[in-house]
């Protein structure tokens, strides 16, 4: 589902994550640990394309994604900030929120949310 290839991030001229290679198959959990600054959110920053690498590719179901329309390939994926940014709402707030961007209709949204 998802493979990355010799990929490099630079932030200020110097090196802060390097993959050579990884595959995450469908239905896979993935756990990153590590200690601070080793580069787990910069990975899931450049999973979520919030971030762009400085070199190398990651495919997602097959496609690299400079080839995915940016909205087609967020509508498939999720990102979750470890710490509240802008939405101080509930869980069900928030749901209902990112259903309603999708245009999601009010009832549907109920009963999903």
């Amino acid at each position: 589902m998802i493979q990355i290839r010799d990929l490099l991030i630079q932030r200020n001229g110097r090196d802060v994550l390097r993959i050579d290679a990884l595959d995450i198959e469908r239905g896979e959990t993935l756990t990153v640990v590590g200690p601070n600054g080793a580069g787990k959110s910069t990975l899931l920053l450049v999973l979520a394309r919030l971030l762009r690498p400085s070199q190398g590719d990651i495919l997602y179901d097959g496609r690299s994604l400079k080839q995915w329309d940016e909205l087609d390939y967020r509508r498939r994926i999720s990102f979750v900030f470890q710490a509240p940014l802008l939405m101080d709402m509930t869980v069900e707030q928030n749901v209902a929120l990112g259903l309603k961007f999708r245009g999601t209709p009010k009832e549907e949204t109920r009963v999903r949310s």
